[in-house]
């Protein structure tokens, strides 16, 4: 999927649904209002990629992007993860599944990152997120590689998630 803007209107069903293989996302902009996920990956798979994107819940609660199915490997590369719902997290990691994120930031109102159970990890290098809004399962592995940073991004306003001018996010990534 490339260079697409997908919104997920109320009572709306999934924006990318993956019943195998894999899916490669590039400047692909997910938004929702819908308490439905914005990607469901309904099978194990691997050598999925979220490059350049955003993807932002704005109203209910859940996580703006889960990936929860064992077996699952993920990279996320340069995307913005951003959840400004009352009770919505950005990034939740869980059932297995692997996630190496960098270069990204995640921004939740409840958490920026949940490691679940059942021995689920999370790689971050070069990324934006808050430690105290970083949950880990006792079955769960964070690795936490160099560059990261928690100071909050700057954004241009409060639906549009470019980086401001003064953000410590802009040119931060390696």
């Amino acid at each position: 999927v490339r260079h697409r803007r997908i919104t997920i209107g109320a009572g709306n069903s999934t924006g990318i649904l993956v019943g195998g293989g894999d899916v490669h996302c590039v400047r692909v902009a997910i938004d929702t209002v819908s308490p439905n996920p914005m990607i469901d990956l309904v099978s194990s798979v691997t050598g999925t990629g979220f490059t350049n994107s955003a993807f932002v819940r704005t109203v209910g609660s859940g996580d703006a992007l889960e990936i929860g199915r064992a077996n699952t490997d993920v990279t996320i590369d340069f995307t913005t993860i951003r959840s400004t719902a009352p009770a919505g997290g950005a990034l939740a990691v869980t059932g297995g599944s692997r996630a190496t994120i960098q270069n990204s930031i995640l921004d939740g109102t409840t958490s920026d990152l949940r490691v679940g159970s059942s021995s689920s990890t999370a790689t971050l290098r070069s990324s934006n997120l808050r430690p105290l809004k970083t949950t880990v399962d006792p079955s769960g592995t964070l690795v936490s590689g160099t560059g990261n940073q928690a100071t909050a991004p700057l954004f241009a306003g409060p639906t549009d998630f470019h980086q401001a001018a003064g953000s410590p996010t802009i040119d931060a990534a390696n």
